[in-house]
């Protein structure tokens, strides 16, 4: 009995010694009030997938890989260097083809009274890349509300809606707000620019327009909007380009015979192939190519003759070609120079935020996100943040 005691208290031991090893996975601490669940925009699974909202307003948390506290960070990623990567006004960044290589962080919603936040918690893949703790608070109300356009503030190429137009000016009047997309300027002017006629010029002067991915930059002057930058292709890299494109999509096959418009287009900062033409409708967009398959073929196809350019994929059809390294990572890093707001304290609301997806640089370099799901659902998630913003002045 004696010897049988031994063992047990021994095999109690090692387990308590393997439980602390550092090859283990340790708990993550539970919040008061709520379970702690991780999740990948457009990855979770399980029930409680359908049951809750796909994103809420990301949290305050601190990473417990270098105990630095990331004021309104979403889920993992590790506080932001004091020293930006993001190249200095006026120059253009060095080419970055690992880009999609790189690891989003994960947002981290929670159970909670909070009205913004799911009341069940998403489920999804393990922390274990770097163990998280929740202080308990969300995250401050942030200086600067950015957007995608097509799909997340408006259908593709279409107007922004009654409703968008009317929360943008709520937005403007509290804070700044933002707008990147790959669509060119005239496509900004006409979808967004021209539905806010009427608004005041001081609140106009908070708004930040980003074409092409941020390769073009407008802000209002008093009396209308004008660029403060534009990084366009030389002749020469259009032309390899646009040669690129129409060869690579013929000898796969992707070249639409009777397109709706234009299938190809020059936006200056950036050309742009479109597959099934400009203004194809929505529907036949959706089902050109649910898995991304095609648009990953010709990506790469292009990318390999282009190699001092960026290709990437854009919408639901298209394929984007700038300056090597500029995507909407570089357009929201100039952004942050500019307009001298931190990236942690801006919030981003995007519909393509999964891996892979034209939104997903913003995400990976740890702006705040919430994913949607078309304009009317950022309606609905524009609407509770208001409720969570400052009143506008009205003396002003």
């Amino acid at each position: 009995m004696a010897q049988l005691g031994s063992a047990l208290r021994s095999g109690r031991r090692g387990r308590r010694f393997k439980s602390c090893h550092p090859d283990s996975k340790p708990k993550v601490p539970r919040p008061e009030g709520g379970d702690l669940r991780l999740f990948r925009p457009g990855r979770q699974r399980g029930p409680a997938a359908q049951e809750a909202p796909r994103a809420a307003l990301p949290l305050d948390v601190t990473c417990l890989r270098d105990e630095r506290r990331v004021e309104g960070a979403v889920g993992t990623h590790p506080a932001p260097s004091q020293e930006s990567s993001a190249p200095r006004s006026g120059e253009l960044p060095q080419p970055r083809r690992d880009a999609a290589k790189r690891r989003a962080p994960t947002p981290m919603p929670l159970s909670g009274e909070d009205p913004l936040l799911p009341a069940t918690p998403l489920r999804g893949e393990d922390p274990s890349p770097t163990h998280l703790r929740y202080p308990g608070t969300t995250m401050p109300a942030p200086r600067l509300v950015a957007f995608d356009l097509d799909d997340t503030l408006a259908p593709s190429k279409s107007q922004i809606d009654d409703r968008i137009a009317e929360l943008l000016r709520a937005l403007l009047r509290r804070v700044d707000v933002a707008i990147i997309s790959g669509g060119n300027e005239e496509q900004f002017r006409t979808q967004v620019i021209a539905r806010l006629a009427g608004t005041p010029a001081s609140d106009l002067s908070r708004l930040h327009l980003l074409p092409t991915c941020g390769t073009r930059y407008l802000r209002h002057d008093g009396t209308e909007f004008t660029a403060v930058y534009a990084h366009d292709l030389s002749d020469d890299e259009k032309t390899a380009a646009l040669t690129a494109l129409r060869e690579e999509a013929e000898r796969l096959g992707l070249w639409e015979s009777d397109p709706w418009g234009d299938i190809l287009e020059d936006r200056g900062s950036q050309i742009t192939f479109s597959a099934l033409g400009q203004r194809a409708p929505g529907d036949a967009k959706r089902a050109w190519d649910p898995t991304g398959a095609k648009r990953a073929l010709l990506r790469d196809a292009v990318a390999a003759r282009l190699p001092g350019l960026e290709v990437r994929s854009g919408g639901s059809t298209s394929i984007d070609i700038t300056r090597a390294g500029i995507d909407k990572a570089y357009g929201m890093q100039q952004l942050a120079e500019h307009a001298g707001i931190a990236l942690t304290d801006m919030l981003f609301y995007g519909d393509r935020l999964d891996e892979g997806g034209n939104d997903y640089p913003v995400f990976a370099i740890g702006v705040p996100s919430i994913a949607v799901d078309g304009w009317e659902d950022t309606a609905g998630k524009l609407d509770a943040l208001l409720l969570t913003l400052p009143e506008p002045d009205p003396a002003l």
